[in-house]
């Protein structure tokens, strides 16, 4: 029955706004035929106005126009006759194009007063429609209403109640009654008769009763459990949809942060020349770990050579020089482990380590000029 109420309410609504829709159409067809209206009438004013018309014939049509002379009198006739037909011709043209204009709006007119006729009958037809589902509505909330003072008790479900219910309307269970009520009749009319036949064969109908009962009772626990095994499905298919939906999100953060992982490796590395950085780290479970490891042609700086530690420590400083406009000297220590060193802008100072300087010498490349210090100073 509720759900009888909410499928009745729905085709309530539904037929109102319709009967609205039908209304605001209905308003709409009549103001197009009062604007038609009025256009009949302008074209019965303009039509009589046309029809009223006469030539009039003025002295200085007959006079030649550069010299002024009067034309001859068979000329004046002949003129006159022509601006005669002219006239005729013109007027008979436009009251026919009136009278074309006046039958194309009447008949546009009369279609929709008759499309006007069917939407008010439709409109009528939906009102008498939704009184009857609001009578209905009403008979099934009472039905409902009286339903559920039937199968509660103090506000819970009276499953008794709702089985009592269920045995009036099985016809099997009236059958047995009715045939057991049949028996006790007998009985009563004749107590000096042996009974016990009768006796047996009313416990039996007792107990085949009982048996009609615990079924029934079974059978209301049977649909209580599909109906809650249905409800269960459905509320499965709407969480697995709503992870489908949560995981279709999640791929595409995920797709979002390792473009902007890509992206702003490839920034950072385009500065440097020697060395590449890795920012992220790829973790088991496929997510992104933030992290700052130098690679020296793939080789983490930790596993690198000295030579190449050196040449990366050199490109990080040059990309720094240039990102902040400052150069300084660099010193180079162990210079002697490294043979080819990169391009630097700034002033390298390396310090060797050599067994036959007792002393620290300094020397410059360009002069070829030495100088010595006495350590032990």
């Amino acid at each position: 029955m509720k759900r009888n109420l909410e499928t009745k309410k729905g085709e309530l609504s539904s037929y109102e706004n319709g009967v609205n829709t039908l209304g605001t159409k209905v308003n709409s067809i009549n103001g197009q035929i009062e604007s038609i209206n009025g256009k009949l009438a302008t074209l019965r004013t303009d039509w009589a106005a046309e029809n009223a018309k006469e030539l009039t014939f003025n002295d200085n049509d007959f006079h030649c126009p550069t010299c002024k002379r009067e034309f001859e009198a068979g000329d004046v006739e002949g003129k006159k006759a022509e601006m005669l037909t002219n006239f005729k011709t013109k007027k008979q043209n436009a009251l026919a194009e009136i009278n074309t204009k006046g039958a194309n709006l009447s008949t546009e007119k009369t279609a929709l007063e008759t499309e006007l006729v069917g939407l008010k009958e439709r409109i009528e037809n939906g009102k008498k429609s939704i009184e009857t589902f609001k009578t209905e509505i009403k008979t099934l909330e009472g039905s409902i209403e009286a339903e559920t003072s039937k199968t509660t008790v103090n506000g819970n479900f009276d499953k008794e109640a709702m089985v009592n219910d269920s045995l009036v309307k099985n016809t099997s269970y009236q059958a047995k009654i009715q045939e057991l009520e049949a028996l006790q009749a007998t009985i009563e009319e004749v107590p000096t008769v042996d009974n016990s036949e009768l006796k047996e064969k009313r416990a039996a109908l007792v107990q085949e009763i009982d048996t009609i009962k615990s079924q029934l009772r079974n059978e209301d626990q049977i649909k209580a459990v599909d109906k809650r095994i249905a409800d269960l499905e459905k509320e499965e298919s709407d969480l697995a949809q709503q992870i489908a939906n949560v995981e279709k999100t999640q791929f595409v953060i995920e797709q979002f942060n390792k473009l902007r992982i890509d992206t702003l490796e490839s920034k950072i590395n385009e500065k440097f020349k020697f060395v590449n950085f890795r920012m992220f780290e790829t973790q088991i479970n496929g997510g992104e770990s933030e992290c700052c490891d130098a690679l020296i042609d793939g080789v983490p700086f930790s596993d690198a050579n000295t030579a190449s530690k050196i040449n990366a420590g050199l490109d990080i400083i040059n990309t720094l020089c240039e990102f902040y406009q400052v150069t300084a000297p660099i010193f180079i220590d162990n210079r002697e482990s490294i043979i080819n060193v990169i391009e630097i802008e700034s002033q390298l100072i390396n310090l060797i380590v050599s067994e036959n300087d007792a002393k620290l010498r300094v020397a410059f490349p360009v002069s070829k000029q030495e100088l010595a210090f006495d350590l032990s100073a």
